[in-house]
């Protein structure tokens, strides 16, 4: 059984149609792709499944439940974290201290031992610290642990990111482009990660990202969108010989496949 279904699902924003009667499917421990130009659709999926928005029309379930409409508070608790296309972080605070929020939901503290700093408090504290250190340790960022995030590079706050999803002990986790704005050697970092988190973890995913080497590389499957629309799906390098995959990318820059733009020289060259 899927982890994750998205069955038909609608999204209107006025007489504009974000999402065109999408479905896909998330399996236990696999990475799905989603990939297509800016504005097909990729992000206001994301924020179906997790409840930013409520589709007009269709249903979402997860872990066989019906999720459609809940809000994403309710669907972190349920499983489902997220790492956010920009940086969505508490500058001033320290590493440690961004992660411990991705803990909230697990707080057993109530209003008066925290207050009082009661046994309990006390030991709920330093339960969801040592979680959190478990967390840096995995994505090997915990001599950062101290250090306010505003002061980290940028490819080191992603990962504050990621450990901050992973904080909220996911059944799924969502991608939301984790390697925009990285170089290449902070790319090879989060794809090892991601590795990790997929064979280590075994936590199912789903990663946006325009660039398609890495979801070529690192995915299971590959869902192209276009104009709200799902124009392809299926195994990587199938899904990027489609010819209606290949006309969306060629040309659009050096993070794309190169197979892609061999493709549309030898259509110009026809």
């Amino acid at each position: 059984m899927d982890v994750l279904q998205v069955q038909a699902v609608i999204v209107r924003f006025g007489g504009l149609r974000a999402l065109d009667d999408v479905s896909i499917g998330v399996g236990r421990g696999e990475i799905l792709g989603i990939a297509g130009p800016n504005g097909s659709g990729k992000t206001t999926l994301l924020n179906v499944i997790n409840g930013y928005y409520r589709p007009s029309h269709g249903r979402v379930f997860f872990l066989g439940r019906d999720i459609t409409g809940l809000p994403p508070s309710r669907v972190a608790r349920l499983g489902i974290t997220r790492v956010f296309q920009g940086i969505e972080l508490f500058q001033h605070g320290t590493v440690l201290d961004n992660v411990l929020v991705g803990r909230h939901p697990f707080g057993k503290a109530n209003v008066l031992t925290a207050m009082f700093w009661l046994g309990p408090a006390i030991r709920d504290e330093a339960y969801q610290r040592q979680k959190a250190e478990e967390v840096l340790d995995f994505l090997e960022i915990s001599r950062f642990r101290d250090i306010p995030v505003g002061a980290l590079p940028y490819g080191v706050q992603k990962l504050v990111g990621l450990a901050r999803a992973l904080a909220g002990e996911p059944k799924l986790l969502l991608l939301d482009e984790p390697a925009s704005g990285m170089n290449r050697q902070e790319k090879e970092d989060l794809s090892r990660f991601v590795l990790r988190i997929k064979f280590e973890l075994a936590i199912p995913m789903i990663w946006i990202e325009h660039d398609v080497r890495l979801l070529h590389d690192l995915c299971d499957r590959l869902v192209v969108l276009n104009f709200g629309r799902k124009v392809a799906e299926g195994a990587p390098a199938q899904v990027l010989s489609h010819p209606e995959v290949a006309a969306l990318y060629m040309g659009q820059g050096t993070d794309q496949d190169p197979s892609l733009h061999q493709r549309g020289e030898r259509s110009r060259e026809r």
